[in-house]
């Protein structure tokens, strides 16, 4: 093998080390990402069995249920896991 070879091979080596430590790097990260959402799933979740209503047909109504939610949290001194 000659030297050129030899030292394109250690770049290839280089370059696949490199990328190997980035995957894993992503890897942590999306498993990051997933626990919050799935706690902002689970959350989601319990306040619809807090709150005890269907979906809203309108994005007003849905602030306006969450805003008494919040209201009604902050009144009994939790403080909202939104």
């Amino acid at each position: 093998m000659s030297e050129s070879q030899k030292q394109e091979l250690e770049q290839y080596q280089a370059t696949v080390k490199r990328q190997e430590a980035e995957l894993v790097e992503v890897r942590q990260q999306l498993a990051k990402l997933s626990e919050i959402v799935d706690r902002q799933t689970d959350d989601m979740k319990q306040l619809n069995v807090e709150a005890r209503f269907d979906i809203p047909t309108s994005f007003s109504e849905y602030f306006e249920s969450l805003t008494q939610l919040v209201g009604s949290q902050e009144g009994q001194g939790q403080s909202p896991s939104v």
